[in-house]
């Protein structure tokens, strides 16, 4: 998708009009845009890869699509957890393990999984100590990292993350491959991010 100045988007019924790029990164690009409809401004994210624009590009119905028998969602769950058991043997925690973060590779690779995106990823990243290789201690008053819809429950607490909350997206992940969805919602209105739990 071409994106200048000007451009008009339509978003899920609302009209955005780009006024510039503010923002680019191996993620993608951000730009500023205006809502037509109330003139405020707004921010515009485009992710790198994302060529389906329709409700049909959900990860998980994407996988489930690809994958008509659950051996393929339980071979492909098998990669993610080998690729995170591997950052977490260096001694890293990811912290925004979701669907994006996966790609499959091409040619030779091309049923091999990979975890991408290692901006989370730092010093702070680490769930060990540098000299003693103790775990990091428990803490609270941490703000949310990652990605709201898969983030881990502790995450959400604002608590220190560790290999456990990137294993609990893991599973969040697949939860929604094998049901299409999750029994949450996450729905930005306004600027403000709501969650929408669905009664089971």
């Amino acid at each position: 998708m071409e994106i200048y100045q000007g451009k008009i988007l339509l978003v899920h019924c609302f009209r955005y009009r780009i006024v510039q790029k503010i923002s680019f990164g191996s993620y993608g690009s951000i730009y500023s845009a205006v809502d037509v409809h109330t003139n405020k401004d707004v921010a515009v994210k485009f992710e790198i890869g994302n060529i389906i624009s329709s409700s049909k590009n959900s990860y998980a119905k994407i996988v489930s699509n690809l994958c008509h028998i659950a051996f393929t969602i339980v071979s492909l769950a098998d990669q993610m957890l080998l690729r995170i058991w591997s950052l977490h043997s260096r001694g890293f925690i990811h912290r925004d393990i979701k669907p994006e973060n996966f790609l499959m590779g091409i040619g030779d690779s091309e049923n091999t999984c990979f975890l991408v995106d290692f901006g989370l990823v730092s010093s702070s990243g680490l769930y060990r100590d540098g000299e003693k290789l103790n775990h990091i201690p428990f803490r609270r008053g941490k703000s949310l990292v990652g990605t709201v819809k898969y983030a881990s429950v502790n995450s959400h607490n604002g608590l220190e993350l560790s290999r456990r909350d990137d294993l609990e997206s893991l599973g969040y992940i697949i939860i929604e491959f094998i049901n299409r969805e999750l029994p949450w919602k996450v729905i930005l209105i306004e600027g403000y991010l709501f969650f929408i739990w669905t009664v089971i």
